[in-house]
């Protein structure tokens, strides 16, 4: 499923269910989270990756027509490389899917409680505010609010209370009948964090 998300190859049904467990799983919604940073970095690599492809196959080429049989295929090292870092960030992705996650923790002892509050399920009118419960030791919080196209709306950083007043063109553009999905990570003095999981609401 995560497969089919990501490849735009899942229906509206499927894309709905989907968002519906990753909204009831925090295994699935970190790793939900990572894989859209992975996805990400593969596409900043993918411009230069197929720059270098090409002018590596070109200097395939030159070696073939000049070097002696067995050395054609000596130092084709750029585009060696290129396929390096795409196989590093496939090699990431798999990890997110298939391996458990693990998230650094803020400096308590413990695991830290980090609660989503509202808004939750199906709302009358556009929030004003989101709110969350406080993180102890928590230096600031970070809110990411993200549409069922899984494009994100609002990115919010370091933020010093447990709530995000929302802009009032930001509450004009929200659709109803469309589901959204919310989150917050909180942060310690020492980038160490805490993610919320995810919540989502619907405009009716």
């Amino acid at each position: 499923m995560f497969a089919r998300v990501f490849m735009g190859e899942a229906g509206a049904d499927e894309r709905e269910a989907f968002i519906d467990h990753i909204l009831d799983c925090r295994a699935c919604g970190a790793r939900f989270d990572l894989l859209k940073q992975v996805g990400k970095e593969i596409q900043n690599q993918e411009a230069e990756f197929s720059r270098l492809a090409r002018q590596s196959l070109r200097e395939l080429k030159t070696q073939k027509k000049a070097a002696r049989p067995g050395r054609a295929w000596a130092r084709p090292a750029r585009m060696a490389a290129g396929l390096l870092v795409v196989a590093g960030l496939l090699a990431a992705a798999y990890f997110v899917l298939f391996q458990p996650t693990q998230t650094d923790v803020l400096r308590s002892g413990e695991m830290p409680n980090l609660r989503l509050i509202e808004p939750e399920g199906r709302i009358s009118e556009a929030p004003s505010v989101f709110k969350w419960t406080p993180v102890r030791k928590a230096d600031s919080y970070t809110f990411a609010l993200t549409d069922d196209d899984l494009q994100t709306i609002v990115r919010r950083d370091d933020i010093k209370r447990n709530s995000f007043d929302v802009p009032s063109d930001l509450r004009q553009k929200m659709v109803r009948g469309k589901p959204y999905l919310w989150s917050v990570t909180a942060y310690d003095d020492l980038n160490l964090k805490i993610d919320s999981g995810q919540r989502y609401f619907v405009i009716e």
